[in-house]
């Protein structure tokens, strides 16, 4: 998953995914930003991340959430 970000107030802000999936929802998953200088999320970047879960069907909605 790719996710881009607009502009961003506090950089030590902590990104949530949840996936919505035909057999149920998945957890909150932290998303961490790596191969930056300070690990913080910073404004105009684009962040990919895979995840590893339990089959929850097809996903037909995802969540962002802080």
């Amino acid at each position: 998953m790719s996710v881009h970000l607009g502009k961003v107030l506090d950089p030590y802000t902590k990104l949530y995914l949840q996936l919505c999936g035909e057999n149920e929802e998945s957890t909150k998953i932290v998303l961490r930003p790596s191969g930056t200088a300070t690990d913080t999320f910073q404004e105009g970047k684009t962040y990919k991340f895979s995840v590893e879960m339990p089959d929850i069907g097809k996903v037909y909605e995802s969540y962002i959430i802080y």
